[in-house]
């Protein structure tokens, strides 16, 4: 009976927290739209944080930030991030507002909606991304005076909430940028929502980690599977599920 209870009280109070969750980005996304449109693109960064820490206020989480002057002066590296939760990309847009994104390049053909995301460094990619990747990352950089853009390795959140193998693509846009590598490990994500749970769980405390940078240059004379382990033990070394702190 308790059992039942609980489950139902945890799914309304879940509902409830998607209506404020969405009523927030409905909001945040009118502005920024608006904003796009008539304001410089530093003041679309600053909403888009605002936006991003809101998220969290509403959960009631607790971040904390470690390794701050890990991030690199120079004006354009990748940051690797682990996937764990619906909540991964705002909690990184809480330290990195000015973030690009990868995604399709229709997306850019939306009225005002396209306008906002070229506005945010938006690096669209076609339905063969593996054949122009290269090109179109290296036009993305010339067309930005600060580019930092945001993959998740691993390709999809985890359902387990261990740490997955990495796909190599990331690879390809490290050599097609020239960029050095930002490893970002996050911890705490998966407890609030992960990818096979309906309920979310406000009132937890995530760790962002902000690891040293991985030079391009340490890496170009290995090979593929090399580079994707040299990276993903950085990640394995500070990534548990157990143990709050950086390794």
């Amino acid at each position: 009976m308790y059992r039942t209870v609980s489950h139902h009280f945890s799914n309304i109070y879940t509902v409830i927290l998607y209506a404020l969750l969405y009523g927030h980005t409905v909001i945040f996304l009118f502005l920024c739209l608006l904003v796009s449109y008539c304001a410089p693109r530093a003041v679309l960064f600053w909403f888009a944080k605002i936006w991003a820490h809101g998220i969290f206020v509403i959960l009631g989480t607790r971040l904390r930030i470690h390794g701050r002057d890990n991030i690199p002066s120079k004006k354009r590296f990748m940051i690797l991030a682990n996937h764990a939760s619906l909540f991964d990309i705002p909690a990184l847009m809480t330290v990195f507002p000015n973030v690009s994104w990868l995604g399709r390049e229709y997306l850019t053909r939306i009225p005002v909606f396209g306008h906002m995301l070229k506005r945010t460094n938006y690096v669209a990619i076609g339905k063969n991304p593996a054949m122009n990747v290269r090109l179109i990352i290296q036009k993305a950089i010339l067309n930005s005076e600060k580019f930092v853009v945001a993959l998740f390795p691993e390709g999809t959140r985890t359902r387990t909430g261990e740490l997955q193998d990495f796909k190599r693509g990331f690879i390809h846009i490290m050599n097609g940028g020239g960029l050095d590598i930002l490893p970002v490990v996050m911890l705490g994500l998966f407890e609030i929502k992960p990818k096979t749970r309906f309920t979310i769980k406000p009132f937890q405390t995530i760790d962002i980690i902000i690891c040293p940078p991985i030079k391009r240059t340490w890496l170009i004379n290995y090979s593929n599977d090399e580079i994707m382990k040299r990276v993903q033990d950085v990640f394995i070394s500070n990534y548990t599920n157990q143990k709050r702190k950086p390794a």
